[in-house]
């Protein structure tokens, strides 16, 4: 039987200066503060390791604070003031390992969220790479239908979804891509500009079954529009820089869809 893990989340504003950092109670909205205007950053720790005999503890949640805000904050800090972008994915590697030695448990991941629709996240069997993982929208309408079915057996199978006007969704996408954990890495604007040309614009407002070519002989089934996009995206997210690992669609906020499943 294996050791459990236990996954922290420190909010926090960071400023270009370390001067002007400011503590405040209210650690749920993020701790530091700064004086002025700062940066909001969230770093999501995961730990693992045996339960401490006299606590039960994996890890003290208030010590994985502490050590976020002395070695993370001012890294990120640093990252803010630097005169050069600095990759994401080689600063969550930075701070990972920054981190793994402050620590009575092992950090098995950890995830910087730059904003919520950006993330970049490092495993400890892979401390040479990184999950970048972002978030797009886009509208389409639908139907559900198989042409073997009479209108009654659509009615059966698909319910209201076989309308034959169709109906519309907001669906929320999420690429996940392999990168170097360095300066290396695809930078988020030429990911989005994958995205966009080669996904986003083929579908966002769209008719799926009349305008997309791939959806007038498949089911435009939330499950056949993931492998769908994955398939889109998979050859142009394929080299050292950035590779496709995964994709999911949210058709609404209670039902998504993943492609491979991890």
């Amino acid at each position: 039987m294996g050791n459990p893990s236990l996954t922290r989340t420190v909010r926090m504003q960071v400023p270009s200066k370390l001067g002007h950092l400011a503590e405040g109670p209210n650690t749920y909205a993020g701790t530091p503060l700064t004086e002025g205007i700062g940066a909001y950053f969230e770093i999501e720790v995961r730990c693992i390791g045996p339960l401490d005999p006299v606590s039960g503890y994996v890890e003290e949640i208030h010590s994985i604070d502490r050590q976020v805000r002395k070695r993370g904050v001012p890294l990120l800090s640093a990252a803010l003031a630097s005169p050069s972008p600095v990759s994401p994915a080689g600063l969550v590697k930075t701070i990972h390992q920054a981190l793994d030695s402050s620590l009575d448990s092992t950090i098995d991941s950890l995830r910087l969220r730059l904003s919520p629709y950006h993330d970049v996240r490092t495993e400890r069997n892979d401390m040479n790479h990184a999950t970048l993982a972002r978030r797009y929208t886009f509208s389409a309408s639908h139907w559900l239908r198989n042409p073997d079915l009479d209108d009654a057996g659509n009615l059966a199978v698909f319910g209201k979804c076989s309308g034959p006007n169709g109906h519309g969704h907001n669906y929320e996408l999420e690429v996940r891509i392999l990168v170097p954990a360095n300066d290396e890495a695809m930078s988020v604007v030429e990911l989005d500009g994958i995205v966009e040309d080669h996904l986003l614009a083929l579908l966002d407002h769209k008719h799926l079954n009349l305008d997309v070519d791939v959806f007038k002989e498949l089911n435009p089934t939330l499950e056949n529009i993931t492998t769908t996009c994955h398939r889109m995206l998979e050859q142009h997210l394929d080299s050292p820089s950035g590779k496709l690992v995964g994709i999911r669609v949210w058709e609404t906020d209670r039902t998504f869809c993943e492609f491979p499943t991890p």
